[in-house]
């Protein structure tokens, strides 16, 4: 979680999280065990869902103003 704080600073949006459960999937599957393998997909997807509709909310409400 750590590093997707880290890239989250650096581009606060959805892409960040869903990079870092990507990876978190495969090192889990990489691990081949019988009971986290089977479910480290499912469970990821609902709280990447979750997460980066809270990341987007929260982004939302800032205003920028951009003068050029």
């Amino acid at each position: 979680m750590e590093e997707t704080f880290t890239a989250l600073r650096d581009k606060p949006c959805k892409e960040p999280a869903k990079a870092s459960a990507e990876k978190t999937v495969q090192t889990v599957k990489g691990r081949n065990c019988q009971v986290c393998s089977p479910k480290i997909t499912e469970g990821m997807r609902d709280f990447v869902d979750l997460f980066t509709r809270k990341i987007e909310e929260t982004v939302s409400q800032f205003e920028f103003e951009l003068n050029f």
